[in-house]
């Protein structure tokens, strides 16, 4: 996450809406490789089907991880960043940054900080409002499962942030996709 200049913690809605945005990458993620299976094997194999479906996919999966990166950046500027700092943090060039701390990712920002809404009830400010609420299960289930994708098994501590519970889930969860590997 962010490094804040005077080592304040991070801020629970930070970690919230990257829970939120992680979820939602990983769902889309998952319906681009769906699509492209039903749509590249025998009987349903269709170029402009597989062009369609998979594209949806990954143009949302573009808009989720711009948005994330706006309000990463919206975050950065709001305690203190500079322009310069924001690009190097976020790793893009400096000229672009006006074009990820959109109004739609402002908006956001204000919603998960319960700002007021100067637009009045735009969809960007409700998702943030709606984010800073939530609670949910499928962090877990989701973190989860990308560890038991990801993580290194020749690593004894490639697991250890992660509360007990989670490191045994990630442990079996391991195990069965060794077996359908093999």
């Amino acid at each position: 996450m962010i490094p804040s200049p005077d080592g304040s913690p991070v801020p629970p809605h930070l970690t919230k809406a990257l829970d939120y945005h992680a979820i939602e990458i990983a769902k889309l993620l998952h319906q681009a490789l769906e699509a492209s299976r039903c749509t590249s094997t025998p009987p349903d194999h269709d170029l402009l089907e597989h062009t369609r479906l998979v594209g949806y996919a990954s143009s949302d999966l573009l808009r989720y991880a711009k948005l994330l990166c706006g309000l990463q950046a919206v975050q950065m500027q709001a305690i203190g960043y500079s322009t310069t700092a924001v690009a190097r943090y976020l790793q893009i060039p400096v000229a672009d940054v006006p074009q990820l701390a959109t109004e739609e990712a402002r908006q956001l920002f204000a919603g998960l900080i319960n700002s007021p809404d100067p637009h009045h009830d735009s969809c960007a400010h409700a998702l943030g409002r709606s984010i800073a609420s939530w609670e949910s299960a499928d962090r877990d289930r989701t973190e989860v499962a990308l560890a038991a994708l990801f993580h290194n098994p020749d690593d004894p501590d490639s697991l250890r942030h992660l509360p007990t519970r989670l490191q045994d889930a990630v442990q079996e969860v391991a195990k069965a996709l060794d077996t359908v590997a093999t």
